[in-house]
């Protein structure tokens, strides 16, 4: 059972460090859009 339980842990932990890097990513992005709209608009 605490075997189960570890391994659902471990996956969630897991995905949960590709979402944060997604999240991190796509802040990212938009930053570098909002620059280039920015500096076109300027």
């Amino acid at each position: 059972m605490f075997y189960i339980l570890n391994k659902k842990f471990l996956l969630f932990l897991f995905f949960g460090k590709i979402e944060h890097t997604m999240l991190l990513f796509l802040y990212f992005v938009m930053s570098r859009m909002l620059a280039t709209i920015t500096t076109k608009f300027s």
